[in-house]
């Protein structure tokens, strides 16, 4: 059964929720959710675990970022400025990354 969603009330394939991208809008994913039929995996679970695997790797990338921006650029970025950038406290820009994001940074632009 290859179903898809066009209209309200139809069925999708569970497939389709492996679909979803992070700027997906939420009505839209909560359709996609509420129409995906309960006959294989859990599209809430399954939905809930594609977010958490994005959130992980943006944080890394963002705690990469921070490191670069911290230790790399000629022109230095104050602690306030990249907090301000990513809604973070200067206290929690200064700690968000160490030695795997800093030897992350130095083997990306051979340092």
């Amino acid at each position: 059964m290859n179903l898809t969603l066009t209209a309200a009330g139809r069925r999708c394939p569970v497939s389709d929720l492996l679909t979803i991208r992070p700027d997906h809008d939420v009505a839209g994913l909560l359709r996609l959710v509420h129409h995906t039929p309960n006959t294989g995996p859990d599209p809430v679970l399954t939905v809930l675990l594609r977010l958490t695997d994005w959130r992980t790797a943006i944080d890394a990338q963002t705690r990469a970022l921070l490191a670069y921006a911290r230790t790399v650029p000629n022109r230095p970025y104050r602690l306030t400025e990249l907090a301000q950038a990513t809604g973070m406290s200067f206290s929690g820009v200064r700690t968000a990354y160490g030695d795997h994001e800093l030897a992350t940074v130095a083997t990306a632009i051979d340092l």
